[in-house]
């Protein structure tokens, strides 16, 4: 269930994106009042309550919204992990790699 873990400083997380209204892997860097503060994958960073972090759980077979080459996400399927690196199906039949902090989930 989302919210209910226990989770730790250095703790590789989905977490909730405000402006994005999406889940984003990022990485628990300090624990606060209401949750952690999570460092995103992209660089960006937020104090985000526990209720809207997740396990990491991304692997083939995940449903994503995956960034493209025009910056925009699309969404996909991932057929396939190695290591940090994600090679996603898009639902339009496309297919490429993509790296963490481009992988989101809604």
């Amino acid at each position: 269930m989302i919210g209910q873990e226990n989770y730790m400083i250095g703790d590789t997380v989905l977490a909730y994106w405000q402006p994005s209204d999406a889940y984003f892997v990022g990485t628990a860097v300090e624990k606060v009042d209401t949750g952690f503060v999570i460092l995103f994958e992209d660089g960006d960073e937020a104090a985000v309550p526990t209720a809207k972090i997740r396990r990491c759980d991304l692997n083939v077979g995940s449903a994503v919204i995956a960034r493209w080459n025009d910056g925009e996400f699309y969404t996909g399927t991932i057929a396939q992990v190695v290591g940090r690196a994600f090679y996603i199906h898009y639902d339009d039949g496309d297919k490429r790699w993509v790296p963490w902090s481009w992988i989101a989930v809604k």
